[in-house]
């Protein structure tokens, strides 16, 4: 019986110390993305011409210009009306901060939600850490940042069974086995 709550012990001081090591990636990360989107004001040639398309291509001087917003690069609008009501690169840089922490925290999240143990969230957390596109500084106004973190809240949209699709959840779509097994809260 001893041993039982010795091990058990052991396991909650295992799950703590993943818990923490989990918080202090995260804050390092965190940090480090920051410091690097404030101080920096290196212009790679791309971020240059998107900026000259903002300033010179995209007006919104009247709510019904939303409507008119070309679609440069096949980025979608919805890039460029964001970009441009942001107005600086330091707000665009720290739009892009905001979202390559968002991934991380999809990553976290959605192992909780999955049922993980502390210890998975903390090797699911260096596992997207180890993928380059988590450090990717070079044209961080860019695209990409902002597909990856809209797909990434996506999937965890998707794995939680209270915002997630209504349609698979409620078996109108032909999924019933998502809604009723893979998906369901632990």
């Amino acid at each position: 019986m001893n041993t039982d709550r010795s091990a058990m012990k052991l396991s909650d001081r295992a799950k703590k110390t993943y818990w923490i090591l989990t918080a202090v990636l995260t804050v390092l990360y965190a940090g480090f993305m920051l410091y690097v989107c404030i101080n920096t004001s290196a212009l790679v040639p791309d971020e240059r011409w998107f900026l000259g398309i903002l300033n010179s291509e995209i007006t919104l001087d009247k709510p019904s210009d939303v409507l008119s917003v070309p679609n440069h690069l096949a980025y979608g609008a919805i890039y460029w009306i964001v970009m441009k009501l942001l107005g600086t690169f330091l707000r665009m840089r720290l739009l892009m901060f905001v979202m390559l922490l968002g991934v991380l925290l999809c990553v976290i999240l959605t192992n909780v939600r999955l049922g993980q143990s502390a210890r998975g969230v903390f090797f699911s957390c260096l596992l997207y850490l180890s993928c380059p596109m988590a450090w990717f500084t070079g044209k961080i106004i860019g695209p990409e940042i902002m597909g990856m973190c809209l797909g990434s809240w996506g999937g965890v949209f998707f794995a939680d069974r209270v915002c997630g699709f209504w349609a698979f959840q409620k078996g109108k779509a032909g999924c019933r086995g998502l809604s009723d097994g893979a998906l369901r809260r632990r």
